[in-house]
């Protein structure tokens, strides 16, 4: 999935959560490498997350100021459940 975001991006969604006051920093998980359903072996960045609606609107905030260019929209389209919470990918 080389579309996907890097690690560092990942972590500036977070952080952008974190500083907005919209969630705390433990209430998400960055896997660098996670391998979804039917990647065969392939990894990318994933985001563990209890509400994942929140990584979009981050995402959607980081593009309007010129963070993030629009092909961001294409990422994480991806899921799966973890128990109570879900990893997008």
């Amino acid at each position: 999935m080389s579309n996907g975001p890097t690690t560092e991006q990942a972590e500036q969604i977070v952080e952008w959560l974190i500083d907005y006051g919209v969630h705390e920093a433990e209430e998400f998980n960055i896997r660098p490498d996670y391998s979804g359903r039917g990647m065969y072996e392939d990894t990318c960045v994933g985001i563990v997350a209890s509400e994942t609606r929140w990584l979009f609107i981050a995402i959607g905030a980081l593009v309007q100021s010129g963070d993030f260019d629009e092909q961001a929209f294409e990422w994480f389209t991806r899921r799966d459940s973890m128990g109570y919470d879900t990893i997008v990918y």
